[in-house]
């Protein structure tokens, strides 16, 4: 059967509504159960069906995830349960031996029935780990807390068409195969007697979707260093102290489990300020002492924060496992195995992997740039205060002062210069580059127009271009002609995106997707109330 693609991405989906007692996460940012509802009927009834649905990444937010089973959950799931999830003080008062790792029986030995008490601090704001066993927990309760869009995606595929689901960095979780048995059974809860053959048509993809002479699609974490994953295919390694395997995160993914989570019980919209620094500044200066609460609870997280960057155990076999794994999803997907390989190799290095000397390296050259200018500011105004003091602006005749002065003067030059030094370095190091592709750094996201032209080039390279890349990821639509044959696309989010700047032109809420039908491809607008949709603006 032929199908339309439609590309949606970064729904983030987590806790929702909690079916017991009716409360929102404060965590979930996203509440458009009912829009997506109307949005899959709409599509349903539309003349060009059958459809493909692709689910282009971060449709699911597993790090925003935070609730924690009950005893009988951790026995329904068999999760096992860290002594540093515990409270210590909490678990030694009900008389919990000490282990570094409890089930559910040494619970019901030690007489202990209820875990509400027992769980630290940190792992109410973090939430449980990445094993198999906890994913299939936060999976269930993903899917009781959005009832709503698991019924609309089994509506949508009794009426014959298709859902293809990608991951992304915040749904890498995803890569675990019980994630996949879990929103199965969801959907096929909802789905009619007669029509259960329809779930053979909900498909989960490791990486990309990728479609002959049509379409390419992919979340896009992988364009920069901060949310790409090591080993996208298989990303598995085996952490000290805990039985079996668990995911190998991003970058970004710890900061969401150790700052935004804490930051947005604070306030649940500040995820969805843009730029993010906004509004770290905003609660600096309206609430200093909530800051400084957060960044003391936040500084010890450092030490495991700099302990990602170490080789993890299990790395090589992941590696070894993800090879396999692309060769096998480009033979799935009918892509040249080369272009596979070249689509891997523009990648950017993942901020994990960098290691210590490198992000060292980094961070020295950084501040080193402050340092010089701070050295040359930090001299004059101390040698101006120190003249005026003593009334020496205007005349200086002591040799000593003149000797402070002079030197404070090339340490201020010494620390122009060299700040404009290295300004002109990185100048030089991006110009090449801002030349070839000046027109592709512009837009919304211009870092993400110059990774899907380096996609379109491998695609073309080896005879397998396509008309159309679609990206996700940046939160932000855009559109681009990468040559007289390709077009970039990026899907933008369904998360309310509050931007100050941006609100003369851009609404907080847009409900966007990329059309294909046969040849075209366009970026739209749903309008729930009317069921109907419009182009998408996009502003240069």
């Amino acid at each position: 059967m032929a199908y339309n693609n439609i590309v949606i991405s970064d729904l983030h989906l987590s806790a929702g509504v909690d079916p017991e007692n009716g409360t929102t996460s404060k965590l979930e940012d996203f509440t458009r159960d009912d829009e997506f509802t109307a949005f899959i009927e709409w599509l349903s009834q539309r003349d060009e069906a059958p459809w493909n649905l692709i689910l282009a990444g971060d449709v699911f937010d597993f790090q925003q995830v935070n609730k924690l089973p009950t005893l009988e959950q951790v026995g329904r799931y068999n999760i096992p349960v860290y002594r540093d999830d515990l409270d210590r003080k909490a678990a030694r008062q009900a008389g919990l031996p000490k282990k570094n790792i409890y089930h559910h029986q040494d619970f019901i030995e030690a007489g202990i029935y209820d875990l509400e008490d027992l769980w630290s601090i940190e792992v109410r704001f973090e939430g449980l780990g990445t094993g198999e066993a906890e994913m299939r927990f936060k999976t269930h309760v993903i899917v009781d807390g959005h009832p709503l869009f698991f019924k609309a995606i089994a509506r949508f595929l009794a009426a014959d068409n298709r859902v293809t689901v990608l991951r992304g960095n915040h749904d890498v979780e995803m890569a675990w195969p019980v994630t996949h048995e879990v929103v199965r059974r969801a959907v096929l809860g909802y789905l009619p007697d007669g029509q259960k053959k329809h779930l053979d048509n909900l498909r989960f993809l490791a990486h990309y979707y990728y479609e002959k002479g049509k379409i390419f699609v992919v979340h896009g974490q992988q364009g920069e260093a901060a949310t790409a994953i090591r080993n996208v295919f298989s990303p598995y390694i085996r952490p000290k102290n805990k039985d079996g395997r668990v995911i190998d995160l991003d970058f970004s993914s710890f900061l969401v489990r150790y700052l935004v989570n804490r930051v947005e019980n604070i306030n649940p919209l500040s995820d969805n300020i843009r730029p993010r620094n906004r509004y770290y500044t905003w609660l600096v200066a309206e609430h200093p002492l909530k800051a400084v609460s957060i960044t003391a609870t936040v500084v010890p997280k450092l030490r495991k924060i700099l302990n990602k960057f170490s080789k993890p155990p299990g790395l090589e076999e992941a590696e070894r496992e993800n090879e396999a794994e692309r060769q096998r999803n480009a033979e799935q997907m009918d892509l040249p195995q080369n272009a596979a390989k070249a689509l891997s190799m523009i990648e950017e290095e993942p901020t994990l992997s960098m290691g210590y000397i490198s992000l060292i390296g980094k961070f020295m050259w950084l501040l080193l740039f402050a340092l010089l200018q701070f050295i040359g500011i930090a001299s004059f105004l101390a040698v101006y205060f120190l003249l005026e003091w003593y009334g020496l602006i205007q005349a200086v005749d002591n040799f000593f002062l003149r000797a402070m002065l002079a030197g404070s003067l090339v340490t201020l030059a010494v620390g122009v210069m060299g700040a404009l030094f290295l300004w002109i370095l990185n100048w030089l190091d991006n110009l090449r580059s801002r030349q070839k592709l000046d027109r592709l750094n512009k837009g919304p996201q211009p870092h993400y127009r110059s990774y899907a032209f380096r996609l379109h080039q491998a695609l073309r390279k080896y005879d397998a271009a396509v008309p159309f890349i679609v990206l996700g990821h940046t939160h932000y639509c855009d559109r681009y002609q990468l040559d007289y044959y390709t077009w970039y696309f990026n899907t933008g989010t369904w998360m309310t995106l509050i931007n100050p700047e941006e609100l003369v032109f851009r609404e907080r809420l847009t409900l966007s997707f990329f059309e294909q039908v046969g040849d075209r491809g366009q970026l739209f607008e749903f309008n729930p109330q009317s069921r109907s949709a419009r182009p998408v603006v996009v502003e240069e």
